[in-house]
């Protein structure tokens, strides 16, 4: 009946994810042997004191370039600061001066006037 093809399709599952499981144990496995197998190969006849420090020097050198990639990044912005910041006082001298300009024709034209009249 209905009831039992549902449980054997439910038993088929159970058994299909044990299954999936299985393999996906044996290929962890495989796997983490063929690491090992190409560290060793990797090291030939170094110990592994070496490396320990071959691994501690690469780390290292991670860090390092971290740090400068960070620091390029900050010096980078401080830049972009100071520029925007520059710009910005060029552009205020430049409304000023342009400003005075239009000020002193003002002037020039209220002093004629007052001399002409």
């Amino acid at each position: 009946s209905l009831f039992l093809k549902l449980k054997k399709i439910l038993i088929d599952n159970r058994a299909a994810y044990k299954v999936n499981d299985a393999a996906v144990a044996i290929q962890c496995g495989i796997r983490c042997h063929y690491a090992r197998v190409s560290f060793r190969r990797l090291l030939g006849k170094k110990r592994l004191d070496d490396a320990s420090t071959d691994i501690q020097a690469v780390y290292r050198g991670h860090l390092v370039r971290l740090k400068v990639r960070e620091e390029s990044i900050r010096q980078w912005e401080e830049l972009e600061k100071f520029s925007a910041t520059r710009l910005q006082a060029t552009y205020r001298a430049h409304l000023t001066r342009r400003g005075i300009s239009k000020k002193r024709e003002e002037w020039k034209r209220e002093w004629r006037r007052r001399a002409a009249g």
